[in-house]
């Protein structure tokens, strides 16, 4: 079945492009049913889809094999661009740095591997993470703190210490 979406979604981006492609895939997303505050759409889906192919396939690269080696140095390597222009280019295109991008693939394969029956530090390694501690301390950081913006509803006002909230 995935290998029809893939086709369909290959010959929608032929005919009509990378956009619209990508727009039906993420519509058509349907992973696991997936615990409380999952997301319920995975890393490459929900993160802007860069207009150029290059970075398209760095992405994609990325999302492919997690676990290896994705330094800077290395992506810069894998698309012909010096570090410094990949880390411009790729926050331009993708809106997040190169690092925060593989660590948030690595974060999502580690939890995907975990819910799959692997041990913590089974997921972290084979997730590109390391160890144990380097997945929990990632696991940590992913997590709104009580009181953080993130951990409240958007249109929730934010009130200062007093009676009045003035």
């Amino acid at each position: 079945m995935i290998a029809g979406i893939d086709l369909a979604l290959a010959l929608v981006e032929e005919d009509e492009g990378d956009e619209l492609a990508h727009r039906i895939g993420q519509d058509m997303v349907v992973f696991m049913r997936r615990r409380g505050a999952q997301p319920q759409l995975s890393v490459p889906a929900r993160t802007a889809r860069p207009r150029r192919g290059l970075f398209r396939d760095l992405c994609d690269h990325v999302a492919a094999d997690p676990g290896a080696d994705h330094s800077l140095p290395a992506l810069a390597r894998h698309v012909g661009l010096s570090v410094r222009h990949l880390s411009r280019l790729f926050k331009e295109e993708v809106g997040a740095t190169p690092a925060e991008y593989v660590s948030s693939v690595r974060l999502e394969a580690a939890t995907a591997l975990i819910l799959a029956g692997e041990s913590i530090a089974a997921a972290a390694r084979r997730s590109g993470l390391g160890s144990e501690e380097t997945l929990r301390r990632a696991l940590r950081r992913s997590q709104p703190r009580p009181g953080s913006a993130a951990g409240r509803h958007p249109a929730a006002p934010v009130r200062r210490a007093g009676c009045c909230g003035c």
